[in-house]
């Protein structure tokens, strides 16, 4: 089989598996019931208001793991998308929970982090340091399985109006929850789980939640396929492109749905591809032998001719009377 027949045969594999994929639910998870809150907060404070094409602020300053004062600006721009996740590194619960479905779902991403797209966390705590961020950067990076990519996950603090100017930007909403400890009380966070891909320039292009049958997890196909997108088909591979032209992304499921038209169109177009893979090596194939064998068979001929044996008599015969 040419290799041709292969991608071909491994373009429609992808397909089906989209295809299984589309059909699974997301949801969005509960925050939990907060016990011992002394300071509550409404049910609207907390989640997202989608801002598709929307910038973000790039001129915004933050703190990055070294504690140096950078722009958000200087992890856009570099030709890649970037994959957005604003959290707070002390999270006791979400987070972390997060974080081991993100490493999984990046695992599973067939591009290079760092080189082909970049994953962002940024602090929505104002009293978080850069060491800590500098501790969780090692941490999600070994368990990235890439300890020395220290491009591919960047963590970043800020002060509390760099924190809601960007959170703003993106339509995420959180609120500040005061717990009752024994040692005090005690500040965490009730935030929404999800993750914003941005495009090079910085305009959002998606919001990923996880996938209801695995927690909160994300699915590697789908953000594969945002990034590319956001990317504007300057990564992924030439399958991974014709693939996106037979899919639109469904809000309701959150993943990648098909195009009936486009993918009777593309599906006809492998068909008659993968035949013609098939068929015209077998047809030069056949066309080959034969011209041989006529070759062969003109060559017997002109060797009978060189050694005087008179070539057979097949004109017409005339009837003896």
């Amino acid at each position: 089989m040419t290799k041709l027949a292969i991608h071909l045969l491994s373009a429609l594999a992808i397909l089906v598996s989209i295809a299984q994929t589309s059909r699974a639910q997301y949801n969005k998870p509960e925050l939990g019931s907060m016990d011992r809150v002394v300071a509550p907060y409404k049910a609207d404070e907390v989640g997202v208001d989608e801002k598709l094409g929307a910038i973000v602020p790039a001129s915004t300053m933050f703190v990055d793991e070294s504690g140096t004062k950078v722009p958000l600006g200087d992890f856009l721009g570099k030709g890649r998308p970037v994959i957005l996740w604003l959290g707070y590194y002390e999270c006791p619960m979400l987070c972390d929970k997060m974080s081991a479905g993100m490493v999984s779902a990046v695992r599973g991403v067939q591009l290079d982090a760092g080189k082909e797209f970049s994953i962002l966390n940024v602090s929505i705590d104002p009293n978080e340091s850069a060491n800590l961020a500098r501790a969780k950067k090692a941490t999600y990076l070994k368990e990235l399985g890439q300890p020395g990519n220290a491009s591919a996950w960047n963590l970043l603090t800020g002060a509390p109006e760099s924190i809601k100017l960007l959170a703003d930007s993106v339509g995420y909403k959180f609120a500040k929850v005061v717990l009752e400890e024994k040692d005090g009380p005690e500040t965490q966070y009730a935030h929404p789980a999800v993750l914003m891909v941005l495009s090079p320039e910085g305009k959002v292009t998606r919001y990923l939640y996880p996938v209801a049958a695995a927690g909160v997890a994300f699915d590697s196909r789908t953000m594969q396929l945002s990034l590319i997108e956001a990317s504007e088909g300057r990564i992924g591979s030439v399958v991974d492109r014709v693939i996106l032209t037979c899919l639109r992304y469904d809000a309701h499921t959150g993943t990648y749905t098909w195009v009936a038209v486009n993918l009777m169109r593309w599906a006809g177009g492998l068909t008659i591809l993968l035949m013609a893979a098939i068929l015209v090596p077998l047809w030069i194939r056949a066309s080959r032998r034969r011209d041989d064998r006529i070759e062969s068979s003109g060559d017997e001929s002109r060797g009978d001719k060189s050694r005087g044996v008179p070539a057979p008599d097949v004109g017409p015969r005339t009837a003896r009377l």
